[in-house]
């Protein structure tokens, strides 16, 4: 049989019309697809991120002291003044008197709100070099609330540290509040350095909030303190510590304190809930794998387990919820290692 091309091209058309060879169509330069994440978010963090952790861990005003005003001087940074500095848009065409002002910030105090032409960020002196940082991770539901930042700095720029050495020197880790921020919008208050806890641990190389479930939505009954976080900090002494961390408003309505008035009024001497060192079962750790330099949560939902990195190549894993008894130890004041 003779094959045909004609009758094959006709009958790969249907119907009465046929259709013609057309360049394919090109997107217009101005359309754009809007997709919608929020619901795919919000099943991610279902799915990965924890309602509620470790319960049990609250903070306590036994765990929370006062630290005396007297002896806050041994603990703050050196630096009172910060160097002298500009705020610049790099992004303006034009050129404003602002972008010529020089500050220099007192310790613990911030840039003034909109300087330089106002733009949507802040700056604030924490007193040194910035070693460890994190935000308190935010639930679901509360993005129009105020953000905490805790904050690690070098208190002594003077002072020299070898990262494969283990350091025990006075130290106050920060935590700031930091009010409202929004992508775009410029921010209205300033932040405000609302909590220090005092330490003898060295320089703090890292610092890591819980990453879900830590934080309570809604004020504890009367006497009791409403919970900010589990913060976990690498310290300079080989050990890593966990503090369940109170808000500060909480902290101070509870104990009778005022915010706000001068830096040694809102210091205070914690108890970490736990104390981790990569240890052996048969002695006591002294401090073999040198400082703690990086420490990280197990990122799904539970957040059983936490990570550390030590000065010599040690990689240690802990479980928090296990109960066997030769793995921890208990003291009076509550403090597990």
């Amino acid at each position: 049989k003779e094959h045909n091309s004609e009758n094959d091209e006709e009958s790969e058309f249907s119907g009465s019309e046929q259709t013609t060879n057309k360049e394919p169509r090109r997107p217009s330069r101005g359309y754009r697809k809007v997709i919608d994440y929020r619901k795919k978010t919000k099943a991610w963090y279902k799915a990965f991120l924890a309602g509620n952790v470790l319960t049990c861990w609250r903070p306590s005003l036994k765990h929370w002291k006062k630290f005396p005003a007297s002896e806050a001087e041994h603990y703050l940074p050196v630096r009172k003044m910060s160097p002298v500095f500009k705020i610049e848009a790099v992004n303006k065409k034009k050129w404003t008197p602002e972008q010529d002002k020089e500050y220099q910030l007192p310790l613990f105090s911030s840039a003034p709100i909109n300087s330089a032409g106002g733009l949507c960020n802040v700056t604030f002196n924490v007193g040194g070099s910035v070693w460890a940082m994190d935000w308190a991770p935010i639930p679901v539901g509360e993005e129009n609330c105020d953000q905490y930042l805790a904050i690690g700095c070098h208190s002594d720029p003077d002072k020299k540290h070898l990262l494969s050495e283990c350091y025990k020197e006075k130290g106050v880790l920060q935590i700031w509040r930091v009010p409202k921020l929004r992508n775009g919008i410029r921010p209205t208050e300033q932040p405000e350095f609302c909590l220090g806890i005092v330490h003898d641990y060295g320089p703090v190389w890292d610092a890591r909030w819980c990453p879900s479930g830590a934080w309570d939505p809604l004020s504890p009954q009367d006497g009791e303190l409403r919970r900010l976080g589990l913060l976990a900090l690498a310290c300079a002494d080989g050990r890593v510590r966990i503090f369940s961390v109170p808000f500060p408003c909480s902290l101070m309505k509870n104990d009778g304190g005022e915010a706000g008035k001068s830096p040694s009024d809102i210091l205070y001497r914690a108890v970490p809930h736990m104390v981790l060192s990569p240890g052996s079962l048969c002695r006591k750790y002294q401090d073999e794998c040198g400082p703690a330099w990086t420490v990280s949560w197990q990122p799904i939902n539970g957040h059983n387990k936490v990570i550390a990195s030590y000065a010599d190549g040690t990689v240690a894993i802990w479980n928090l919820k296990t109960e066997n008894r030769i793995l921890k130890a208990a003291t009076p004041d509550g403090l597990t290692e």
